[in-house]
């Protein structure tokens, strides 16, 4: 079967980006009101002679990242102007970054450095030469060396990415990009024991509200306590700081509470969060409003016009059932996003279970698979949509290489389900009702009704044109499963088995004069 759609605890473990979209989205700028200069890793009087020394798209590149950073634009002009007039050599992120500084623009809207994974099938990557090509000039750059390892885990090399964000936390061992991404990345490697340790033992640690909240979220995903609760509070009733500075830190707070068993000063801080949102904490919220409904009203009738909202705009759709919308969201969520397993399981999801287009969910959880090799559920979307193509051989190829001891309790279930898809369009019959129905019980038994609803929808698809077909009991039994873990994917679904044996029963009818009432 398809992988399904389950309401997955979520945090606001920090996003991973390239540099210039991450500063052009103004999460790298001073939070305190009273502005500060956040540097790279050198002074901007440092780069600025950098830069009048040496004359060359690098060097203008790290004074503009810099003079963003610091919201000190002025500085950079020279550099922005040499940018424009270099068009054939300066990356297309770079040369718009310019144009916004020459116009006195604050860039809140730039394209990725990074190309799509699924442009690159093999592993010689143009921004890797790039990024390489700056470092051989300015080698101590640890941003340089995070945008290296970012396109190195798109890609699926993690070896490679891991050496690169240790010689980058080695560089700028106290920068919030740098540290932030090099957490993200340990957390998609499963290894949340050493995101902690990078964020708990960073001098920003207790006085950046965006360390201090990837801290909380990072902690909270590793089932333990968050070390500095206290410092997040004392910063959000300090008032020193910009909202937008403060809505992570707000949300995961807010999380904390909620896990906590504390309503109230949870919705009070996930309301905070609302004030300036950024993707993050606007998806949070919105997940989170699936058991604060209150608090949903709070986040649809805010106006919110936020850069790359697509996890959050899925999930406002989904819950909708607006599924064109939300397959649209997931795939701008996969390009956003796309060393994640999280968006290509959603749009391969989609593709399978609610367009029925195979083709589609194939060659998105094979982009997936890049980056995520060895997703369970990636590779149970493989098998559901190869097995209903007729792509048997390949369908049972991966069906046997996934592990049914894997921690996420409904896979033994997702197998016994397509081995009965399997056997099914193999003509085994018996063989396919056997494993279906071991399907149903086990997802019964770990209290998976969504799983088993799905289960028996697909079992009953198999049955529809057998002599002894046992799909309407199917149907039934299917529908008369109630539970709040029912979205409306599964009754979508419903709707469509019910739609087909009603058409069923109606050629029957027609064709059968001494059926008809």
């Amino acid at each position: 079967m398809a992988i399904i759609l389950e309401n997955k605890d979520r945090n606001v473990i920090p996003r991973w980006r390239p540099f210039v979209t991450t500063a052009g989205m103004g999460e790298l700028s001073s939070p305190a009101v009273a502005t500060q200069k956040v540097m790279i890793a050198h002074d901007l009087s440092q780069l600025l002679n950098d830069w009048s020394e040496n004359s060359s798209i690098s060097y203008a590149g790290d004074l503009i990242s810099a003079s963003i950073v610091s919201n000190n634009y002025d500085l950079a002009r020279n550099a922005a102007q040499f940018v424009l007039e270099h068009p054939e050599t300066a990356p297309k992120p770079l040369y718009s970054l310019a144009q916004s500084i020459l116009l006195g623009r604050h860039p809140t809207s730039l394209p990725d450095f990074s190309d799509s994974p699924e442009s690159n099938t093999s592993r010689r990557d143009v921004r890797i030469t790039q990024i390489r090509n700056l470092l051989n000039e300015y080698q101590s750059n640890g941003v340089l060396w995070m945008d290296l390892a970012h396109r190195y885990a798109v890609l699926g090399l993690s070896e490679k990415a891991e050496r690169a964000i240790r010689v980058s936390l080695g560089l700028a061992p106290n920068n919030r990009f740098v540290l932030r991404s090099a957490a993200r990345f340990f957390i998609h490697r499963d290894r949340l024991d050493i995101a902690l340790d990078i964020l708990r033992h960073s001098e920003r640690s207790k006085s950046d509200p965006w360390i201090i909240a990837a801290e909380i979220a990072t902690a909270l995903s590793a089932h333990r306590m968050p070390w500095h609760i206290r410092e997040g509070q004392s910063i959000l009733s300090s008032k020193n700081f910009l909202p937008l500075h403060l809505s992570e830190l707000s949300s995961a707070l807010g999380t904390h509470e909620f896990l906590a068993g504390s309503p109230s000063k949870a919705k009070k801080l996930f309301r905070n969060s609302l004030i300036a949102p950024n993707d993050n904490s606007l998806a949070q919220a919105e997940w989170i409003s699936h058991s604060f409904f209150s608090l949903r009203t709070d986040v649809e009738g805010s106006e919110h016009d936020i850069e790359r909202a697509y996890e959050a705009n899925a999930i406002k759709a989904l819950r909708e059932a607006q599924w064109d919308e939300a397959y649209k969201s997931a795939l701008g969520w996969m390009k956003d996003q796309p060393f994640s397993g999280r968006p290509p399981r959603l749009a391969s999801f989609l593709a399978a279970a609610i367009f029925e287009d195979h083709e589609a969910a194939v060659e998105i959880a094979k982009i997936g698979l890049i980056a995520s090799p060895g997703d369970v559920g990636l590779n149970t979307s493989l098998v559901y949509s190869y097995a209903s193509m007729n792509q048997l051989t390949e369908a049972t190829r991966i069906l046997t290489s996934i592990d049914p001891k894997s921690p996420e309790d409904w896979v033994q279930t997702a197998i016994d389900a397509n081995l009965g898809l399997i056997a099914f369009r193999n003509g085994d019959v018996a063989r396919g009702r056997f494993f279906y129905s071991s399907a149903v019980n086990r997802a019964a038994a770990i209290k998976k009704r969504s799983l088993q609803v799905v289960a028996l929808i697909n079992w009953a698809h198999e049955e529809l044109y057998l002599n002894e077909s046992k799909s309407e009991k199917l149907f039934d039994e299917a529908s008369n499963i109630k539970g709040d873990d029912l979205g409306p994917d599964i009754q979508f679904r419903l709707d469509r088995l019910r739609g087909i044996l009603h058409k069923r029963n109606a050629r029957a009818r027609s064709s059968d004069p001494s059926r008809m009432p």
